[in-house]
């Protein structure tokens, strides 16, 4: 049976967002400030008012949301209280349109080669298979669940061999330390903040799961203020060269903001390839996330992900 979860929180969360939200200021365009994972092209971007500098002359401002979560993201745009969701995860953009978000993908942002990771505590776990009968923590419908099921099945192993729990990266961290679970599935600064507090990586198959983040926008201002978009891609590729000419005052600048020591930031910084062009073998690579979706149930239908493109693409 198709599973109905991601469905229910996109709709809960649009009547939560809407219901509690402030009213939106009229003159302002809302956008998500996500840290994680290292996203230091929209950490400048923040820091140096690139966005804001392009707004002014319009008489508007930008209001930023603290917001990490792919899924999030998405339900504040199906709320109306987000217009862009500067880095959205492919598994959440996928699911959210499949359940009739109206949005549209608007540019790349970064190709990841080391986005989630799975981790233990226990020296007895080793491998994949060691997996088997244990009780793993880690997102639903995100990223790392797509890690997990990939990495069982490269083991000859599926979901139906350990327990799953769904719960957020912060909560796996904390269940995974505590023992109250025997594997975290991770991402991020998060994977380094377990490492160096005792857990070790259980290895994949390399190159598993490379995921392409990706910025969104809501559709009614893609159709309403196309303009307000363009300007959103112009201030996203001046941080991305300002990233590129000094990579490492941009790392510096990460690590401030987050919190994390410069070795750790490097590392980070490593971990993914930042882009503002969408090509062909992008939607290619997120066609092919889509049928995974499909192929595990985890999502209701397939859809166009051309046409919910803003622009035409590189080829």
């Amino acid at each position: 049976m198709m599973p109905t979860l991601p469905r229910r929180c996109l709709l809960a969360g649009a009547a939560a967002l809407a219901a509690t939200r402030p009213a939106r200021a009229a003159a302002a365009l809302h956008v998500s400030y996500v840290l994680r994972p290292f996203n230091v092209p929209q950490i400048v971007m923040r820091q140096r008012g690139l966005l804001e500098r392009r707004l002014a002359p319009l008489g508007m401002e930008v209001v930023w949301h603290d917001i990490t979560s792919g899924v999030l993201q998405a339900q504040a745009m199906a709320a109306g209280s987000l217009d862009i969701g500067a880095v959205m995860n492919p598994i959440s953009v996928i699911l959210a349109l499949a359940n009739g978000n109206p949005m549209k993908i608007v540019a790349s942002f970064a190709h990841t080669y080391r986005l989630a990771a799975i981790l233990a505590v226990d020296p007895a776990i080793r491998t994949i298979a060691d997996l088997k009968g244990r009780v793993v923590g880690g997102l639903k419908g995100a990223v790392p669940h797509q890690l997990l099921i990939k990495a069982l099945q490269s083991a000859g192993m599926s979901m139906a061999d350990v327990t799953f729990l769904d719960m957020d990266l912060a909560a796996t961290y904390a269940a995974l330390l505590s023992g109250r679970i025997a594997v975290g599935v991770l991402a991020a600064d998060l994977i380094l903040k377990a490492q160096h507090a005792g857990a070790h990586e259980i290895p994949t198959p390399p190159r598993l799961v490379e995921p392409i983040n990706v910025v969104c926008a809501r559709t009614a201002l893609v159709e309403q203020r196309p303009d307000l978009v363009r300007l959103f891609k112009q201030a996203q590729e001046e941080a991305m060269a300002i990233v590129v000419a000094d990579p490492e005052a941009a790392i510096r600048l990460g690590c401030q903001v987050n919190g994390l020591d410069l070795a750790d930031g490097r590392e980070l910084f490593a971990w993914q390839t930042f882009e503002t062009v969408l090509t062909e073998a992008d939607l290619a690579s997120l066609q092919q996330d889509m049928a995974f979706l499909i192929d595990n149930k985890l999502c209701p239908r397939p859809v166009d992900l051309r046409a919910a493109l803003f622009e035409a693409m590189s080829p």
